[in-house]
């Protein structure tokens, strides 16, 4: 339960939580009658504002107190933890807890009222936090708990420019995703969670231009439904592994700027599908590999002003394109940092 006009409430006699009281995240649990309890004294059905409750555990986020997480209440926890107050007026109603999830602006539901999806690309999360300097207090991130909402097919938070998060590992739970987009969101940092690679719908995967560090995890590579896949304008290391190739599926790989480095897998020629391949601005080392003339189905190879400079340097991998026809291209051109060794 949520009172309007207070921070928060004291739990009445023979309910509890964590705070002892009813806060903007969670209710208060009704207490489960148990011998433990009975002996304590005073008896907790006469205590005003509990903590905890023997025999009774509580779950972070219940609102009404039936001790489970519903979809409304992990939309709740999300407005709460992202300073919903200042998403903008048309997402009033989100504060709301006695509003379906499925009236909510942003949230598309089945026909048996489950969240399917979730777009707020058009709500400013986080946007007090961005504006002061106490973020911390302000934007407490993506909580886990969305890793419940179990028939989520579609999550787009992107363009979110004060938005401040790591990517919870619990968005690996979400099997039946096949859109996450957080692309544009600079202040999303940290690594990106292996669990990823538990995510066997996923389609399309924007993670450009944020702030992420670490590795390409392997997991990513089990995606084989991966159509999309935008990693550019990050800072991450190593490089693109041989597994690669396991992305038959893949149209677009979108890598440019990411501060990765190594050669180009041979395997990238398995790629059947690829229409729109950029690497450019990387630390990459090697040639354009002969099996990529495989890729029958690819239009563009990303470029850079330096272009011109670079192309008699893969001229051998670029005969390699022309011969296997594919004479589609809307722009042929090599990819930038790739040099001879």
């Amino acid at each position: 339960m949520i009172f309007k006009g207070c921070a928060a409430v004291m739990c009445p006699p023979g309910t509890f939580s964590p705070s002892g009281a009813a806060t903007m995240e969670y209710g208060c649990r009704p207490c489960v009658p148990s011998d433990e309890g009975g002996k304590h004294n005073p008896p907790l059905k006469k205590v005003l504002g509990s903590s905890a409750c023997p025999g009774t555990n509580f779950v972070y986020g219940d609102l009404n107190g039936d001790g489970e997480l519903s979809d409304r209440e992990i939309l709740r926890l999300l407005w709460v933890y992202t300073d919903g107050m200042n998403w903008g007026p048309d997402y009033a109603m989100w504060g709301d807890a006695g509003t379906g999830e499925c009236l909510l602006i942003g949230v598309k539901c089945s026909d048996k009222d489950e969240v399917i999806e979730i777009d707020l690309s058009g709500a400013t999360l986080c946007a007090e936090s961005g504006r002061s300097s106490q973020h911390s207090q302000a934007c407490r991130g993506l909580p886990r708990e969305l890793g419940q909402l179990r028939k989520l097919a579609i999550l787009k938070l992107n363009e979110q420019k004060y938005l401040r998060t790591t990517i919870p590992s619990e968005l690996g739970l979400l099997s039946k995703l096949q859109h996450l987009d957080l692309g544009k969101s600079p202040f999303v940092v940290g690594s990106i969670p292996d669990s990823i690679g538990r995510l066997s719908s996923l389609k399309i995967l924007n993670l450009a231009r944020c702030r992420l560090n670490g590795t390409i995890p392997d997991g990513l590579y089990r995606l084989t439904r991966l159509e999309k896949l935008y990693f550019s304008l990050n800072s991450l290391s190593g490089s693109i592994s041989t597994q690669l190739g396991r992305l038959t599926n893949l149209k677009e790989f979108m890598v440019s700027r990411a501060s990765i480095s190594g050669r180009i897998p041979d395997e990238v020629g398995d790629l059947i599908h690829l229409e729109n391949l950029e690497l450019y601005g990387n630390n990459l080392t090697g040639t354009i590999p002969a099996s990529i003339g495989n890729c029958s189905s690819l239009r563009r190879i990303g470029t850079s002003g330096r272009s011109s400079v670079l192309f008699r340097d893969v001229l051998v991998s670029y005969d390699s394109l022309t011969n296997a026809s594919c004479q589609t291209f809307s722009t042929i051109d090599c990819l930038v940092n790739c040099q001879k060794v």
